[in-house]
C-alpha cells in the first residue's frame, strides 16, 4: 500500500457521511471501472445501483476468517493482483472464468494496482469444478470430490458462478445437501437464459440464487424464475484475468449472472465475518436471510421472479448487526411440540442419510421405506420482551441445527437436513413455527425423531424495515407500470381493517393478494375484471382465511396482464 485509504465525503441528505474508499477508487480506476461497489459518479447511470460497498467498509472490511470456495475453472494464482490461494488447483487450459471470478472475490485491495474486491481480506480458494460439470468430461464423481474437498478445508462460503441443468445436477445432489449440513452457504449463478432452471441455484435448501443487473437497476438476461433471491451487478463489470489467456494486461470488463454472483459471495462473506468479531456464529440460513431482507426493489417492489427480493446491498445488511438503534437480532431455540397432523396415509418415501432416533448420528439410513409423514408445529416465542417497535421477522435455522425435516411427497425424496419454517407472519410476541417427522408404524421407527422430541432452531430480526431504500419510507406508494395504468397505494403502518387503494385507468382483469414474507397467500382481496377508476379493496383478516390474521410485514401483490406491481404492508394489530 503506497498511502492509507482515502476517507471522502459523499452527501447523504442534509448530513455528510464519510465512507471508506481504498487507493485504487481514486487513483487507479475509473467510475466506469467499480460502479458495482459505489455508483456514485458513474455518467450515464443511475445513483446508488450498486451495493453501497464504501459505506459497508466504514463498519467492516473483512478478515482471513472466511474460506471462499470458487468451483469454477483454474485461478491464475500468479496474477499480479489475487491474494495467495488457500487451496490452489493447476491451471488447465480454460481458466479464465475462474480467474474473472476470483478477482471480485480475491483481489489485493487497498494497494497501488489493480481493481478492489468486496471483502479486502477473505481467503480465496481454488477448486477445478469447470471440466466436470459439462461434456466431454463431465464426473458427478468428481463434482461431489471437489464439493466435500472445500468442505473438508473449512469453506464457509461456496461460490458457483455456474448451473448444471437437470437431471444430470441431481447426480451430485448430495454433495451439495453436505454442504448446507456443514453450514456452508452457497450462493449460485441463475444463468442468462430462461431455458431451463439451473442448479444449485435451484436448491432451495441453502442455496441463493442470483439474478443481474446493469447501472440502471434493469435485470439483465432471462434468468427469471422462482428461485432468483437476489440480483447483482452483473453488466459492465471491470475484474481480473489470466493474462496468457482471453485479456491483454490481466484486466477485462465483463458480465452476466456468473460475475454478479461472486458479488454477493464478497458480501456475504463480509457479513459472515462481522459477525464473529461480534462473537456471533451465523448460520447459513441467517447470511442468506439477511442478504435478502438487506436488498433493495429494483423491479417491482417486493419479491419478484427476475431480481428476487431486490439488488444486495453490503451496508444494509451489516447494519442489521452494526446498528443496534435499528435493529435487533436473536439466536434461539425451543424444544417440543404444540399441536400436530398425523393424519396423512402410510406411503412410500426415499430417505437419503436421514438419521434415525436412537441411532448413532454416523449412521444416517439410506433407502426406501413405507412411513406416515406427520407435520409438527410449535408456538415459540423471542425469550425477551421486543427491543425494538417494529415487526419481527422469523426463519427457521435448518442444516445442522433444527431437529426436525423438510416436507416430501410420496415417492420423493427425504433429506437428512434440518428443516423448520414459520407456518404464517410472526407477532410481536410469538411465532408458530412448523417442521416434519417421519414415523416407521411397524417398527416404531423415527426420522429424525419423535414428534415430541423435535429440535427448533431459530432466528428473529427486528427493524428490517427500517432503513428507506429508492422504492421505500413511510406513508403511501404509488407504482405505474404498463400501458393499462394501474396504480396500488398501500399505507404503513395499518392496523383494523387494512386498506388498499387500488386505481386503473381503463377496464382490466387484476388479481390482488396479501402474501406473507414467505410467499404464501393469505388473502385474494380482488380476483377477476376491475372496472376503471379507484377503489378500495379491505383485508378484514378473519379466521376464515390462512391462519387468521396477526401483526407482521406482508406483501400486497397486484398481477395483471402488464406485469406486477407489489408493496410492502406493515400490520400492526
Amino acid at each position: 500500500m503506497t498511502e492509507p485509504s482515502i476517507l471522502h465525503a459523499v452527501p447523504n441528505g442534509a448530513t455528510l457521511d464519510f465512507c471508506l474508499r481504498p487507493y485504487e477508487f481514486d487513483n487507479i480506476l475509473t467510475p466506469v471501472q467499480y460502479w458495482h461497489l459505489d455508483n456514485s459518479r458513474m455518467p450515464g447511470c443511475t445513483p446508488d445501483i450498486d451495493i453501497d460497498a464504501p459505506e459497508a467498509w466504514d463498519i467492516y472490511t473483512g478478515s482471513s476468517s472466511q474460506l471462499i470456495a470458487v468451483l469454477d475453472s483454474g485461478i491464475d494464482g500468479d496474477h499480479e493482483d489475487l491474494r495467495a490461494l488457500a487451496h490452489y488447483c493447476p491451471a488447465p487450459p480454460e481458466k479464465g472464468h475462474g480467474t474473472m471470478v476470483a478477482g471480485l472475490l480475491g483481489a489485493s485491495t487497498d494497494n497501488d494496482l489493480g481493481i478492489a474486491a468486496v471483502d479486502w481480506a477473505a481467503v480465496v480458494g481454488c477448486y477445478d469444478i469447470w471440466r466436470y460439470i459439462g461434456p466431454p468430461d463431465s464426473s458427478f464423481v468428481q463434482v461431489m470430490t471437489l464439493v466435500r474437498q472445500a468442505l473438508d478445508d473449512g469453506a464457509s462460503i461456496l461460490n458457483c458462478s455456474w448451473r448444471a441443468s437437470s437431471p444430470w445436477a441431481e447426480s451430485f445432489h448430495p454433495a451439495f445437501v453436505d454442504a448446507y449440513k456443514a453450514d456452508a452457504l452457497v450462493v449460485a449463478a441463475q444463468g442468462n437464459t430462461q431455458d431451463y432452471v439451473g442448479y444449485p441455484a435451484g436448491w432451495d435448501h441453502g442455496s441463493l440464487g442470483v439474478g443481474s443487473v446493469d447501472c440502471l437497476g434493469a435485470v439483465q438476461g432471462l434468468s427469471c424464475n422462482e428461485h432468483v433471491d437476489v440480483a447483482a451487478p452483473g453488466v459492465m463489470v471491470f475484474t481480473t484475468c489470466s493474462v496468457d489467456t482471453e485479456c491483454v494486461g490481466g484486466y477485462i470488463t465483463t458480465g452476466g449472472t456468473s460475475i454478479a454472483t461472486p458479488i454477493v459471495s464478497g458480501v456475504a462473506s463480509l457479513l459472515r465475518g462481522y459477525a464473529v468479531t461480534l462473537d456471533m456464529n451465523l448460520s447459513a440460513d441467517d447470511v442468506a436471510w439477511m442478504l435478502r431482507l438487506g436488498a433493495v426493489d429494483v423491479g417491482p417492489a417486493g419479491w419478484d421472479l427476475c431480481s428476487g427480493w431486490g439488488l444486495v446491498k453490503a451496508h444494509r445488511t451489516l447494519s442489521f448487526l452494526a446498528d443496534p438503534e435499528s435493529h435487533a437480532f436473536a439466536q434461539l431455540s425451543a424444544l417440543g411440540y404444540s399441536t400436530i397432523d398425523d393424519q396423512t396415509p402410510v406411503t412410500e418415501y426415499v430417505l437419503r442419510g436421514v438419521p434415525e432416533w436412537g441411532q448413532p448420528p454416523e449412521q444416517p439410513f439410506t433407502g426406501r421405506l413405507q412411513l406416515r409423514k406427520i407435520e409438527v408445529r410449535k408456538i415459540v416465542d423471542y425469550g425477551v420482551d421486543a427491543p425494538l417497535e417494529s415487526v419481527p421477522v422469523v426463519w427457521g435455522r435448518g442444516g445442522a441445527y433444527t431437529r426436525g425435516l423438510a416436507d416430501a411427497g410420496p415417492g420423493e425424496t427425504v433429506w437428512g437436513y434440518g428443516y423448520c419454517e414459520p407456518a404464517g407472519s410472526a407477532t410481536d410476541e410469538h411465532c408458530e413455527l412448523r417442521t416434519w417427522v417421519y414415523h416407521q408404524e411397524a417398527e416404531d421407527r423415527w426420522f429424525p425423531c419423535p414428534y415430541d422430541q423435535v429440535v427448533w432452531e431459530y432466528s428473529v430480526l427486528w427493524g428490517a424495515g427500517a432503513a428507506s431504500d429508492a422504492k421505500g419510507g413511510e406513508g403511501p406508494l404509488e407504482m405505474t407500470g404498463g400501458a393499462g395504468g394501474v396504480r396500488v397505494i398501500v399505507g404503513n403502518p395499518q392496523a383494523g381493517s387494512v386498506l388498499v387503494r387500488l386505481w386503473t385507468r381503463e377496464p382490466q382483469r387484476l388479481r390482488v393478494s396479501v402474501l406473507d414474507l414467505q410467499g404464501r397467500v393469505m388473502s385474494v382481496l380482488a380476483d377477476g375484471e376491475v372496472p376503471a377508476g379507484e377503489r378500495l379493496l379491505r383485508w378484514i383478516g378473519t379466521v376464515g382465511e390462512r391462519a387468521g390474521r396477526h401483526s407482521g410485514m406482508y406483501w400486497v401483490r397486484v398481477d395483471g396482464p402488464e406485469g406486477v406491481l407489489a408493496r410492502r404492508l406493515v400490520v400492526l394489530d
